[in-house]
């Protein structure tokens, strides 16, 4: 993907000059400004910003968000993981009645609640609670539990003594038992008669109700029909509906058995319940990641990369692509960019910039500065010089008493102010009289004095004719 912005330029010229784009982006003058066209992997006004959503990292229909440091994904339903890598196989709710799922390598586990056993909590525990009473042990069924009573101990729960005529009741229908010396009287519930209150005088179909686990029964003319609970089906809710949460896996389908379910799995799935991914061909799963080429091999699997991806699955940005450091620069990657270690003679980022004072210019103890057009020299006291190659012999106020220092080849020459003569005007000119004779007129010099002579007369204080 490449991105273009549109900045103001620098007035003096053109706005492509030097490159505003960084990191490889190409500039196109627009206008009063610039628009930069960045290489894959990187965004922003600049080209300075990477763009961590390159290549789309987030598999399986993910949604990639940007950040300062790296990328999110938000994945779709079904997936989870970083790049939403791997199948939510809890992605549905596949534990019922309560039951806790687990995501596991190959597939999920359920922990069922209270009163539910199975793969997925299907399947009720007829036997949860101890219904089986006085040491009897209790053993689950299709449709509910049977007990196991203790000697001495008789009853559908364990619950009564051979000796009790009502126990087990032989009242049918939630008839009451009451002893009667050696026998028993029924009270029956209302709509049945009887000894043992096994008739229904009024033809109810629903009396009593032949609807097993639950179901609820409604009369229909001279039938009925059963309304089962959730897990339940046939006539009288008397089988177990093993298909009931869809136990079958990333698009399998179920089929209920006598004895339990079968799924019926899609192409690359298999298992009981199609949880499994069938490794034939490691490249099935394309483990390549943004659009890139995989290769079998053996028991393994090889990706080849496209420009600024690498890794062994092709999921780390490769940072250093496109010759990103100038100039001969080595680039290293790093987690969130990369960094230049520059060539001698050049500086910057991307070493984009020369360094001028590479060579140390500046001689005699001088430091250097780079500059937009070259270096400048700072030189040590005593020397001077675009590079401080020359002696500053007027170093340190050479010449005294106001006077001024010239510099020369091989030392200093020194301009003395009136009064004041000697290599370094370090002597005052004291003078009691008039030195030239006969009319001549005095001018004091760098180291003296000279004489103009009135007319007729010559020499160094004008006394000779």
């Amino acid at each position: 993907m490449h991105s273009s912005f549109i900045l103001l330029a620098n007035p003096n010229g053109d706005a492509c000059l030097p490159n505003p784009c960084e990191n490889g982006g190409a500039c196109e003058s627009s206008g009063d400004g610039f628009t930069c066209t960045c290489e894959p992997g990187w965004m922003g006004e600049t080209c300075d910003a990477p763009d961590y959503c390159f290549g789309d990292p987030c598999k399986n229909g993910g949604t990639c968000t940007n950040g300062d440091n790296g990328f999110t994904c938000t994945c779709a339903p079904g997936w989870l993981g970083d790049t939403c890598e791997s199948p939510d196989f809890c992605f549905g709710d596949p534990c019922k009645n309560g039951g806790t799922c687990t995501n596991g390598d190959n597939g999920f586990t359920c922990t069922c609640a209270p009163g539910w056993l199975g793969d997925t909590c299907e399947t009720p525990d007829f036997c949860f609670g101890d219904p089986c009473k006085n040491g009897g042990t209790c053993t689950n069924g299709d449709n509910g539990f049977t007990c196991t009573c203790a000697p001495g101990w008789l009853g559908d729960t364990c619950e009564n003594m051979p000796s009790n005529p009502c126990a087990p009741n032989p009242c049918l229908n939630g008839g009451s038992c009451t002893p009667q010396g050696d026998g028993f009287t029924c009270e029956c519930s209302p709509g049945w008669a009887g000894d043992n209150c096994e008739t229904n005088p009024n033809g109810d179909a629903c009396l009593p109700n032949p609807c097993e686990n639950g179901g609820v029964c409604e009369s229909s003319g001279d039938g009925f029909t059963c309304t089962c609970e959730p897990g339940w089906m046939g006539e009288k809710c008397e089988t177990p509906d093993h298909c009931f949460s869809d136990p079958c896996k990333n698009g399998g389908s179920c089929e209920n058995g006598d004895d339990g379910l079968t799924c019926i799995c899609t192409p690359g799935w298999l298992g009981e319940t199609c949880e499994t991914i069938e490794h034939v061909n490691p490249c099935v799963l394309n483990p390549c990641e943004n659009g890139r080429t995989c290769e079998s091999s053996g028991n393994g699997f090889t990706c080849t990369c496209e420009p600024g991806w690498m890794g062994e699955t092709c999921d780390t940005p490769d940072f250093c692509n496109g010759d990103s450091c100038k100039n001969g620069g080595t680039c290293t990657n790093g987690d969130n960019g990369f960094t230049c270690t520059c060539a001698p003679g050049w500086l910057g980022d991307t070493c984009e910039t020369p360094d001028s004072c590479f060579g140390d210019p500046c001689e005699n103890g001088g430091t250097c500065t780079n500059g937009d057009n070259g270096f400048t020299c700072t030189c040590a006291p005593g020397w001077l010089g675009n590079t401080c190659e020359t002696s500053d012999f007027c170093n340190g106020d050479s010449c005294k008493n106001g006077g001024t220092c010239t510099n020369g080849d091989n030392g200093f020459t020194c301009t003395c102010a009136p009064g004041w003569l000697g290599d370094t005007c370090e002597s005052e000119i004291t003078i009691s009289k008039n030195p030239c004779e006969n009319g001549g007129t005095c001018t004091n010099g760098d180291n003296g004095f000279t004489c103009t002579c009135a007319p007729g007369w010559m020499g160094e204080t004008c006394k000779s004719t």
